[in-house]
C-alpha cells in the first residue's frame, strides 16, 4: 500500500483544494490491482513550500523505516515552481513518487524486505494514464 500525507507551508493552501488529491485518488483506485499486499508499505509525505515554511532539501529524502508498521517513510519537497498549474504539479509529484519507490526498492533489497519495484512503477504508469489520458508514456 502507498499512503500519502501533506505538509502545507502556509495559509495560502486551502484544505479543500489539496494539490495532491488527483494523485492519491488515482493511486487508491488502482493500488489493489497493482500492488502486492505482502510488500512493505510506503508513506510519502509531500512538503509544499509556502509563505511560512519551505523544505530545506530538494527532491526525495528518506524519512525512516518502522518495523512495527512495516512501512517506509519518504518526504518529497515541492518547491513553489512546481505547484501550479495543477498539470505541472501532477507531473512533478508523479516523477518524485517514482523516485521514492525506486529508493524504497533499494532499501528493501539491502534489508531483504519484500518489495516489487515493477508493480509500484506499473501503478504509477496507470496513475499517469488516468491523469493524462491523451498522452502515451515513452519510457
Amino acid at each position: 500500500m502507498i499512503e500519502y500525507g501533506e505538509i502545507l507551508g502556509g495559509p495560502e493552501f486551502l484544505i479543500y483544494d489539496v494539490p495532491t488529491k488527483p494523485i492519491w485518488q488515482a493511486t487508491y483506485k488502482w493500488s489493489e490491482k497493482y500492488l502486492d499486499p505482502g510488500d512493505i508499505d510506503v508513506n510519502i509525505v509531500f512538503c509544499f513550500a509556502g509563505s511560512i515554511s519551505q523544505p530545506d532539501w530538494e527532491g526525495v529524502r528518506y524519512g525512516r523505516y518502522s518495523a512495527k508498521r512495516r512501512m517506509l517513510l519518504y518526504q518529497i519537497a515541492v518547491p513553489e515552481v512546481y505547484q501550479k498549474p495543477q498539470e505541472v504539479c501532477n507531473r512533478y509529484l508523479l516523477e518524485m513518487c517514482r523516485e521514492a519507490v525506486r529508493m524504497a526498492a533499494e532499501y528493501c533489497r539491502k534489508k531483504k524486505l519484500p518489495f516489487s519495484l515493477e508493480r509500484h512503477l506499473a501503478l504509477y504508469d496507470k496513475v499517469e494514464e488516468e491523469l493524462f489520458p491523451d498522452e502515451k508514456r515513452t519510457e
